[in-house]
């Protein structure tokens, strides 16, 4: 085996073993990571990662309560254009006031 295969090899296994040590770190550690970076992780896309912009409106703290009679369903998707959240129900979040209206319209604030 080549040297620059070897080498591209070691790169794809770090990547794998950063990606699986993310997956496994606990949200909460995660959110205290990104606080100490000025973002919020509950304020970004779900998909890419990406912040939303401003013209969501100002980031509002929400608390959707669990469902008695459904309590399997933990999450409610809320997509905006191209943007995506994950509503975590029984817990406070930080998202922009957009998001909140949609959950608003929707009948779950």
């Amino acid at each position: 085996m080549s040297e620059a295969t070897k080498n591209q090899l070691a790169e794809e296994q770090a990547e794998k073993a950063a990606a699986a040590q993310i997956a496994d770190t606990p949200a909460e550690e995660q959110a205290e990571k990104g606080k100490s970076k000025g973002k919020t992780e509950e304020n970004k896309d779900v998909r890419s990662g990406r912040t939303a912009p401003e013209e969501y409106g100002p980031n509002i703290t929400i608390h959707i309560p669990v469902d008695k009679l459904n309590p399997d369903l933990t999450e409610i998707p809320v997509h905006i254009n191209e943007y995506s959240w994950k509503i975590k129900r029984g817990e406070k979040q930080t998202v922009p006031e957009a998001v909140a209206d949609v959950l608003h319209q929707a009948g779950y604030l």
